[in-house]
């Protein structure tokens, strides 16, 4: 019984490791039309800390910001 009890709780615990404290922001830049723009400058700022990434848009309009640390921030974006 206690091995029964023992793997119970090990098995819902395992769900726990995948889990993160960073954020992700990703997007699409796209104009009035829907056409995607490419190589837009995309500029994220932490309001708190006033850290910046920088990232351009890709060949799809596409853009992504991977590892933020949750807070509020500033975005601008710039084509």
């Amino acid at each position: 019984m206690k091995t029964a009890v023992a793997f119970l709780l090990l098995s819902l615990s395992l769900p726990a490791f995948g889990q993160s404290n960073y954020a992700e922001l990703s997007g699409t830049i796209v104009d009035p039309e829907r056409a995607a723009i490419v190589g837009a400058e995309i500029r994220l700022t932490s309001v708190s800390t006033l850290a910046e990434r920088t990232v351009t848009s890709n060949e799809h309009g596409i853009f992504h910001i991977p590892g933020l640390l949750p807070g509020d921030y500033k975005l601008i974006v710039k084509a």
